[in-house]
């Protein structure tokens, strides 16, 4: 059996059985945000396994990836050490790919992957947590009856999806083909695995794994020594709300697991905003920034007292976190810091996700990434945007008296007060030396890159390249950009590396102004293959980082002789990635963003919408942040230029 077993594996056995026998007398139909033909998990048994590449041929991807990034001595030496991996490592690929057949239910990467985020003792502020800001609610952006609405889409989304009624997830090459209810039809009559394979080969649709889902709601990362755990309890009915540090409870499921009404909902919200005090001197909810260790031990320490570990139990199994905040940002660059991290109280760190609304209405999700990556939270995402559009909240009655809102309240001692203040004082630190700075850039969209036939996605990466070796001298830099591998059982993600040898030849070319536009035209091209061969390798389970990560936790897990690439310091530089890049292709999105990666990097997080390109850049003190994103809109803009001419 595999040593890395999923955290969550109990409430994840437990909850695909519940979806799969269609559980759907739970919640009533009424509350439901969705009722699908097929059920949530119908195609969760058949999806593929994870592949493991094969030892050579992830040897080679290294060696092509990492050249761009070295001279020719590390080169050489990589190269040496890549070759004895095929002979050091051999040992490794063989128990790999044996205890992989012995786990069919899980990939061979879930586990240490899980494990690399819980292990980790820094605090998850910054190192760990991202936020995607909401587009504007155009009904109304009133923060109460928006959070009002929201809270009452989020728990018929829960409904739907513990009942099973939630649509699956499908990647829809031809979605005027497949998204279609004669689809789904279809895959209902199917047996087995001859659904997949119908879905694959004649629909080109492919399945997503939702098994990410089941931490969605109710879902807390606890701090414990050396490795934390997640822990959720889906039969939770209420919601934690924190205002000024305080924090607050209510349920939104009745009795009869019906929702409260969107007008009860404000009515609740009402009176914890109106009854709300100051922030607490000593805040509690600031220990969730803390480093893992110092959390641990405060934690151990509060819930010593009954009140506290009533208080903390309520906060871990409430559905999430709703934070109000009283202050609202007047810049792009403020907006990203407070949802990014905010003033550190008025969060529980910890959760999920958090929904955080600013006294202007503006609303974001704040994520806790150890649970999952973007599909499950994404999915939610857009379901808020889409039902906030059809979702009323008109409250005629205001009844305070008849809120039933229960406080949470915590009891202090002088060494746990001590802690707090050490807390609060590195989280300011810590905090003040991120810099932000957006770019929006709106001569180009989706439609243009559509029209000149290159990848949207390989350009941007492409004008990221340029505008670090601009700023650095003619330099280049590891660089991550993240791909899902949702379409296989138990799917995370996988390493893109867009420095290749095409982004530097044509970055090179493009400066040097010595090539004609249509031979600088070809080079473009040749990038944007180069990137699409990469992502779609990525996607395939077909890339080499994780599978290299997988053989390094497997020869620390067995001992003895450890490769020597695995300690190696130039495998350490290639992977030292200065540039941490993500995009997020929905129209719901207004913003979103996330810190470098290491402490001298950048965070890159961009979005091709139909008619422009946005990007919002982080970066720590010693890093010109705006200086890179003055680099990259020229950048864009030089690519752009010579689109135009074509």
């Amino acid at each position: 059996m595999l040593k890395y077993p999923l955290t969550q594996t109990v409430n994840i056995i437990f909850w695909n059985r519940k979806c799969l026998s269609h559980f759907s007398n739970i919640f009533p139909h009424s509350a439901y945000l969705e009722k699908s033909t097929l059920p949530t998990l119908y195609f969760q048994p058949y999806l593929p396994q994870l592949p493991i590449p094969t030892l050579q041929n992830s040897c080679q991807l290294y060696l092509t990836a990492v050249k761009p990034l070295l001279n020719s001595e590390q080169y050489s030496h990589i190269s040496s050490l890549v070759d004895k991996l095929q002979t050091e490592g051999r040992h490794l690929q063989y128990e790999l790919v044996a205890r992989n057949k012995l786990n069919k239910q899980t990939s061979y990467i879930t586990g240490p992957w899980t494990d690399r985020y819980l292990r980790d003792r820094s605090s998850v502020v910054l190192t760990h947590n991202a936020f995607i800001g909401l587009k504007p609610d155009l009904q109304t952006m009133d923060p109460l009856k928006r959070a009002a609405k929201m809270i009452s889409i989020t728990a018929r989304f829960k409904a739907s999806l513990l009942d099973g009624q939630l649509k699956p997830m499908i990647y829809h090459t031809q979605p005027i083909k497949s998204d279609t209810e004669s689809y789904a039809r279809l895959m209902k009559l199917l047996p087995g695995r001859l659904k997949i394979y119908t879905s694959y080969l004649y629909y080109k649709a492919y399945p997503l794994d939702m098994v990410q889902f089941s931490n969605l709601f109710n879902s807390t990362r606890i701090p414990m020594p050396e490795k934390d755990i997640l822990t959720c309890n889906t039969n939770a009915r209420h919601i934690c709300v924190v205002v000024n540090g305080n924090f607050y409870t209510f349920d939104v499921f009745l009795p009869d697991k019906s929702v409260l009404s969107t007008d009860e909902i404000y009515n609740n919200l009402l009176k914890i905003k109106q009854g709300s005090g100051d922030y607490p001197k000593h805040p509690v909810s600031i220990l969730t920034a803390a480093d893992r260790d110092t959390w641990t031990s405060a934690r151990a320490e509060l819930v010593q007292i009954e009140l506290n570990a009533k208080s903390i139990k309520l906060i871990d199994e409430s559905l999430y976190i709703l934070c109000l905040d009283s202050q609202e940002s007047v810049s792009a660059s403020e907006y990203t810091k407070a949802m990014l991290h905010g003033d550190g109280i008025n969060r529980w760190f910890d959760k999920s996700f958090q929904l955080i609304f600013q006294p202007n209405g503006h609303c974001s999700i704040h994520f806790e990434h150890s649970w999952g990556d973007g599909v499950a939270l994404l999915r939610l995402f857009n379901a808020l945007y889409e039902q906030s559009k059809i979702t009323s909240v008109d409250p005629q009655n205001i009844q305070l008296n008849d809120a039933k809102v229960n406080e949470v309240k915590f009891e202090l001692t002088d060494n746990l007060i001590q802690t707090i203040e050490k807390v609060k004082t590195e989280f300011y630190t810590r905090t003040k030396g991120l810099k932000v700075q957006e770019l929006q850039i709106i001569r180009a969209g989706k439609h243009y890159f559509k029209k000149v036939e290159l990848s949207s996605d390989a350009v941007i990466q492409l004008a990221i390249q340029m505008a670090y070796f601009l700023i650095s001298g003619g330099k280049t830099a590891a660089t991550y950009e993240s791909a899902s591998t949702s379409a296989f059982k138990h799917g995370r993600t996988e390493t893109v590396r867009p420095c290749t040898f095409e982004t530097l030849q044509c970055t090179k070319a493009i400066l040097n102004g010595k090539l004609s536009t249509p031979q600088l035209l070809e080079l473009m091209k040749a990038c944007s293959r180069k990137h699409s061969t990469l992502v779609k390798q990525a996607v395939m389970g077909k890339g080499f980082d994780r599978h290299l990560f997988g053989l390094s936790c497997l020869a620390n897990e067995l001992g003895g002789t450890i490769p020597k690439i695995f300690t190696d310091e130039v495998h350490k530089y290639i992977n030292h990635f200065t540039m941490s890049t993500s995009t997020l292709d929905s129209e719901a999105v207004l913003v979103g963003g996330f810190a470098p990666v290491v402490h001298d990097g950048y965070g890159i997080g961009y979005g091709i919408r139909e008619d422009r390109i946005e990007a919002n850049v982080t970066a720590y003190e010693g890093r010109e942040v705006k200086q890179f994103t003055d680099a990259l809109t020229n950048s864009i803009n030089m690519l752009l230029d010579l689109l135009d001419e074509k």
